[in-house]
């Protein structure tokens, strides 16, 4: 039989270590190091701040530093506009063409697949080549 409050312990101390292996603020600054940043879907203008267009865009997002998603909202839209922002080159696993940064292109976005663009010289780029 378990002391009383035994199992409340344990428990805190899982969710306590599953935020340590997250990153969530509150944990890291206990250890004194620096917080991490978390690598899931972030603003176009959280990661391009300098980029004045980016401020505009509301309807794709990036996944890391690397990857940006442009869903289709649109009923029955199969292409749609994609702002890539400025200060880098984007790789278009679809087509493997490279474009410019601070452009905005027309994606093919058929039914089978949302458009993605990948920054030019990430290690997931030569992954998708």
């Amino acid at each position: 039989m378990l002391p009383h409050g035994a199992g409340r312990q344990k428990n805190k101390r899982n969710r306590l270590a599953l935020q340590h292996q997250r990153g969530w603020p509150g944990t890291s600054h206990r250890r004194r190091d620096p917080p991490r940043r978390a690598l899931g879907p972030h603003a176009v203008r959280v990661r391009f701040p300098e980029d004045e267009r980016a401020w505009d865009v509301d309807d794709q997002f990036l996944l890391g530093r690397d990857v940006l998603v442009a869903p289709v909202y649109e009923p029955g839209a199969r292409t749609r506009r994609v702002y890539l922002p400025s200060g880098a080159l984007w790789y278009d696993p679809a087509t493997g063409h490279v474009l410019e940064g601070g452009t905005t292109p027309e994606a093919d976005a058929p039914l089978e697949r949302i458009p993605v663009f990948v920054r030019e010289g990430a290690a997931v780029a030569h992954a998708l080549r």
